[in-house]
């Protein structure tokens, strides 16, 4: 009956509307946890304290800042889906993948280089409306 398939059209677009809504979430979660790593690693380029500090967070020759450009790279690419392409769970896969190894890689650096306690927020960021 016209009823019947109405409501089972309705419940396929429901379905399939619930699917997307998860998926730009889970998109929007990584992008925002990659976002925090970049913002965290730019802090040691634009805080000059901790540029003094710890200047091989930004030495691509330092064997502890090289993984962490590397995965900045690769996350950087993964969370840019094929033009024309909606980001399929592949790429969602492989975007996830690429953000746990920078954030990965990151904290080792911080590690390595003594930095790990440093993270409080810049004094760029304190002052509202600066930016």
């Amino acid at each position: 009956t016209a009823a019947a398939a109405w409501v089972w059209r309705r419940h396929a677009q429901r379905t399939r509307t619930a699917r997307e809504s998860a998926h730009s979430a889970a998109w929007g979660e990584l992008r925002r946890r990659h976002d925090a790593v970049v913002r965290q690693w730019a802090d040691y380029d634009v805080d000059p304290a901790k540029a003094i500090r710890y200047p091989a967070m930004h030495d691509p020759g330092h064997p502890a800042a090289r993984p962490v450009v590397r995965a900045l790279r690769t996350a950087g690419d993964e969370g840019r889906p094929e033009p024309g392409g909606r980001g399929d769970g592949r790429d969602l896969q492989r975007y996830a993948e690429a953000v746990a190894r920078l954030e990965h890689t990151f904290d080792a650096a911080e590690r390595e280089l003594g930095a790990q306690g440093a993270r409080r927020p810049a004094r760029h960021r304190e002052a509202a409306g600066r930016f």
